[in-house]
């Protein structure tokens, strides 16, 4: 049983042992010192390009935020990945910058959302319903484009001020 509590410590301490660095769950991850991600958003674009599921560009850039949609399918914690976007500043365009990353998933009907949750609280993440993404216009009319069923998307945002707020309440 004592095996078992100290495996589960070192999980949480440090989540890099569970996940490795080139996956997208790596940077929505965060390392409870420093309060930033495990790795960084531009590490999992460079990866991702290397193994050939996304572009070298961003499908879309505005403002500070690069939105990659996948080449090919991938799963974010057993959910399809509809688009991974990283904010970072590259040239100044204005205030502010919300430096992080977040992933947008397709949730199916009656799939759970529980290992999302648990995740999200862990890693101080928040979860927002379809409704209350903030999705560009240009952003919209490609999952439009794509079919997609917009009611059955969730984000998963682990940026700066999602991991404030989360630790705030």
């Amino acid at each position: 049983m004592r095996l078992i509590t100290l495996i589960q410590v070192l999980l949480f301490i440090f989540p890099s042992l569970v996940y490795s660095k080139s996956t997208i769950e790596s940077s929505l991850t965060i390392d409870l010192y420093s309060k930033k991600s495990v790795v960084d958003g531009s590490f999992i674009v460079s990866e991702m390009v290397r193994n050939g599921y996304f572009h070298i560009e961003p499908t879309q850039r505005v403002d500070y935020t690069s939105y990659y949609f996948p080449i090919r399918n991938i799963k974010v914690l057993g959910y399809d990945l509809v688009y991974f976007n990283y904010e970072h500043m590259e040239k100044y365009v204005g205030c502010c910058v919300n430096r992080g990353t977040s992933v947008v998933l397709y949730i199916k009907s009656g799939q759970s959302q529980q290992k999302l949750e648990q995740f999200a609280k862990t890693n101080l993440c928040e979860i927002k319903s379809a409704e209350w993404i903030y999705t560009p216009k240009s952003i919209k009319e490609l999952l439009i484009q794509k079919e997609v069923n917009l009611s059955n998307l969730v984000e998963l945002s682990c940026k700066e001020t999602d991991r404030v707020y989360a630790e705030s309440t």
